[in-house]
């Protein structure tokens, strides 16, 4: 198997030669078992998303304010940068969205390809900032049950 790309939940195993094969997790590489790069980010669950995003629905503005959470679980919780593949994840949990609306939010709001820790320092909206911060508390609110 020469170039092959397998997707695991977020994971990925590129599989190069007999010899070489990588695993990325999240935003760590194994090596032949040994772990290259930063630390991995906490993974979250698209059941756990649900909740989340159950317990910040107060905050949420509009269709578009989807593409705020979707950055948060791409910088901070190991989503693939992938905003139709969210968009689907989100109509499993019963959010339906127009096809498309988080491309369209993000094309329109170039901050959002900026990581989420910088978004305060670019002076993002604070309804913005008020977003990301009440996902990220209801994040570790649902995980401290768990």
């Amino acid at each position: 198997m020469s170039g092959n790309t397998i997707n695991v939940q977020g994971s990925y195993i590129d599989i190069h030669d007999n010899e070489n094969v990588y695993l990325s997790v999240d935003k760590a590489e194994v090596r032949m078992g040994q772990t290259v790069a930063e630390e991995a980010p906490a993974t979250l669950t698209a059941d756990l998303l649900g909740k989340a995003v159950g317990g910040v629905k107060e905050y949420i503005w509009g269709n578009a304010a989807y593409a705020v959470l979707f950055c948060v679980c791409r910088d901070e919780y190991g989503w693939q940068d992938n905003a139709s593949y969210f968009e689907r994840q989100l109509s499993l949990l019963g959010i339906n969205i127009p096809a498309g609306t988080l491309n369209a939010a993000i094309s329109r709001n170039p901050y959002m390809r900026q990581p989420v820790g910088k978004w305060k320092a670019l002076g993002v909206m604070e309804r913005v900032m008020v977003l990301v911060e009440r996902f990220r508390e209801q994040v570790a609110l649902l995980r401290a049950k768990a």
